[in-house]
Formats: C-alpha cells, sequence, structure tokens
C-alpha cells in the first residue's frame, strides 16, 4: 500500500514580518520578536489615537466656551481671564495663531480669536467668514 503526503500550497505568512510561517496552523507569528513588535505598535497606535481624541475634546471645550459669549450680535467680547478660567477654558490649547495687520498676535480655536488687553482681560473676537 502506497501512501500519498499531500502538500498544501495554503502557506501562512507571519503578520509582523511576511516570512513562511511554520508550525501550527492557527500560528500567527514566525517567533516572539515579531509576536512582541505588532502588539507593541498596535499598542502605540492605539495610544495616538487617544492622546488625538483627549486634543480635540479640550479644543472642542474651548470653542464651545467661546460660543457661548456671543450672542447673535455680537462680533467683539470683552472678558474677565478668571471667568473664562471658571468656565474651564484651557490656554495651553489653541489651532492656530494670527497677526493682525497692525501687528497684534491672535490666539485662535477654531472660528474664535482672542488676545490679551492686559493681564486680566481678553479680546475676544469671531473672524467674519463664520456664521
Amino acid at each position: 500500500m502506497i501512501h500519498l503526503r499531500m502538500q498544501t500550497t495554503d502557506a501562512k505568512f507571519c503578520t509582523a514580518c511576511g516570512k513562511t510561517i511554520r508550525g501550527r496552523s492557527d500560528k500567527r507569528f514566525c517567533d516572539d520578536y515579531c509576536r512582541n513588535l505588532h502588539h507593541n505598535k498596535k499598542k502605540q497606535e492605539h495610544s495616538q489615537r487617544g492622546i488625538i481624541k483627549e486634543l480635540n475634546a479640550i479644543l472642542f471645550r474651548n470653542r464651545s466656551i467661546l460660543a457661548s459669549l456671543f450672542g447673535s450680535d455680537h462680533h467683539v467680547v470683552l472678558i474677565e481671564k478668571s471667568k473664562l478660567i471658571e468656565m474651564g477654558f484651557a490656554f495651553r490649547f489653541l489651532t492656530h495663531t494670527e497677526r493682525s495687520e497692525s501687528g497684534i498676535i491672535y490666539l485662535c480655536c477654531y472660528e474664535f480669536l482672542y488676545t490679551e488687553i492686559n493681564k486680566k482681560k481678553l479680546l475676544i473676537a469671531k473672524t467674519e467668514n463664520s456664521t
């Protein structure tokens, strides 16, 4: 009686490096190095997404605070810096800066711009193209 051994063409490849895997049929990595590399990379990507989500939440909260200060007829607001702090405004986070023609530097949170008038007061403006 002759026994034929069939070779399978369903070669498995390492998820991390792409080399051919030998061993169990459910094996995903060729060795411990590749397994650790893959999981560390996934953990780092997840951590970065968390940081981005956190920053976006802070910026959104800042924008909401600034928006709450404006009525439909207001385009500029003068406010005490301490009031913004009480409302939870995070001054360290902004989307960009702008320089006016007169040289004033405005810190921006999306369509809102603000600058210090003095140590206690801020001037907050809404850009013209915002609704």
